[in-house]
């Protein structure tokens, strides 16, 4: 096993949440249910400037609705975009909500 996932200072983890607040089945279960992929993508600073790139995510990133292929430079009011929405079908695990469907974006 990989051990447990926490966040860190260089690395962020967003475990499926129940209506309370707290983590669902003691962790992801099936990352294919989910827009995100548990190494989802990278972000550094290098020289002054910001980068990002995907880790071979299922879903992709996205820097400003392109999905990006390699080493990206971010500026300022950019919108990241970790995956994307999933619909909920037959095959969705019961304790996904809504919200575990959709894409982590940020500016």
């Amino acid at each position: 096993g990989q051990g447990e996932r926490v966040a860190s200072p260089s690395n962020g983890w967003f475990p499926p949440l129940d209506d309370s607040g707290r983590e669902t089945g003691g962790g992801l279960g099936d990352s294919e249910d989910l827009p995100l992929s548990p190494a989802h993508a990278e972000l550094w600073a290098e020289n002054g400037h910001v980068y990002i790139r995907d880790l071979g995510s299922k879903h992709g990133t996205y820097v400003n609705d392109v999905r990006i292929t390699g080493p990206s430079p971010l500026k300022t009011d950019d919108i990241l975009i970790l995956g994307f929405e999933l619909p909920r079908s037959a095959s969705t695990p019961r304790h996904l909500t809504s919200h575990d469907l959709k894409p982590i974006v940020a500016k």
